[in-house]
């Protein structure tokens, strides 16, 4: 990795303390990653901490269920052992919903978290990052932009916090887990076009789509 004019420098830098950012913390800082989790907001969680789960049916009411192949492939070989995963090492309380057979579905297999629902999975996810010795977390911090070098490639992020005045540069790999793709209307209309007229419950945004 180049270097610049770093104030830090780690292995990767997650933008967004949401579940998927905080799950990819966790797993990072757990084969040695030294990693900083940068987070607007004073809670972490993103909006699996406060938003229902009415926005899974409404994505799946606009799509008529339809769904790309590798997608599905994906999911089919990632689910148990993610699930796994988050009850063995993070300590959430997965659990199997015995009694639902989801339309296409020949058995019962689908998990949640539960009585607590997202705000249960993302705590257990909050407290697991926190605690690891090999992670930073660093919330009412703003990221701003990304730092990329001559050719373009991306060395790191610029971010303020919400009480410093000055700026710093973190360097590392970043990955972005703060809606980005999901957050930005242009980009959701010209490729998912039947989605687009759903409200974006993540962020602090109320709801609204907006480019980072």
């Amino acid at each position: 990795m180049a270097r610049g004019p770093w104030h830090e420098e780690v292995d990767l830098v997650v933008v967004g303390a949401s579940v998927g950012g905080l799950a990819a913390a966790v797993m990072a800082a757990d084969r040695g990653c030294r990693t900083i989790v940068v987070e607007r907001s004073k809670e972490l969680g993103g909006g699996a901490a406060t938003e229902a789960e009415m926005i899974a049916d409404d994505v799946l009411a606009a799509t008529h269920r339809l769904v790309e192949p590798e997608l599905a492939a994906a999911l089919a070989a990632q689910g148990a052992p993610l699930v796994a995963w988050l009850a063995d090492r993070c300590g959430a309380q997965v659990e199997l919903f015995h009694e639902y057979v989801a339309a296409g579905h020949s058995v019962a297999r689908l998990h949640g978290p539960g009585e607590r629902g997202g705000a249960g999975l993302s705590a257990d996810l909050a407290r697991a990052a926190s605690r690891h010795s090999h992670i930073s977390v660093r919330s009412t911090t703003v990221a701003e932009r990304l730092v990329r070098d001559d050719p373009g490639a991306v060395r790191g992020v610029s971010v303020r916090g919400e009480r410093r005045g000055a700026g710093q540069a973190l360097g590392g790999r970043v990955l972005l887990a703060c809606g980005g793709f999901a957050g930005d209307d242009t980009l959701v209309a010209e490729h998912c076009p039947a989605v687009a007229p759903l409200p974006f419950p993540g962020g602090a945004r109320g709801g609204s789509r907006a480019s980072w």
